[in-house]
């Protein structure tokens, strides 16, 4: 009896600590995925300034070491200029694209078939006639930090001994 109360407390700790690490890692997923789109909006921001002053120069922003690739888009859908590309389809049906000319501002999360990876994109209008869209691969994004690993270990070991020292005293 003592074995099968000591095991059920263990599995239902063990249960415990699956759960809200998932919830941890998910929640964390979500937090950086937001700081993505907020960071795409800032270059995309001083990149409608600096293209005001004349300078086009898409190159030199990162996010987490990963180059951000750049396009501007006309009213049509005609790419103008791609930081990375420079033989595009048209880019009218996109969903960024149709809504940052509607709104102003527009992010999406999909699959790019250029790149052929799930993709962060930010538009951002810079007049009635071109709209500016920065985007990163998700596969950069860092969402869990390996830094964070070994204390989430340290936690798990004191967790378990903790209700094995709590388990047997109820025994």
């Amino acid at each position: 009896m003592k074995k099968r109360i000591l095991v059920s407390s263990l599995i239902t700790v063990i249960f415990a600590l699956i759960v809200v690490t998932s919830s941890f890692i998910a929640v964390l997923n979500v937090k950086e995925i937001d700081r993505t789109k907020e960071t795409l909006s800032a270059y995309n921001d001083m990149i409608i300034r600096h293209i005001n002053l004349g300078d086009e120069d898409l190159t030199g922003f990162t996010i987490n070491k990963s180059k951000v690739r750049f396009t501007i888009v006309d009213k049509e859908g005609n790419v103008i200029k791609d930081s990375e590309n420079n033989s595009l389809e048209n880019h009218s049906g996109r969903e960024e694209i149709i809504n940052a000319f509607k709104n102003g501002k527009a992010t999406s999360t999909r699959y790019s078939k250029t790149e052929a990876v799930n993709v962060i994109y930010f538009a951002t209008r810079i007049d009635d006639n071109t709209v500016l869209r920065s985007s990163v691969p998700i596969s950069n994004i860092k969402f869990f930090n390996e830094g964070y690993l070994k204390y989430y270990f340290i936690i798990i070991f004191f967790v378990v001994l903790l209700s094995l020292g709590l388990s047997l005293k109820l025994i």
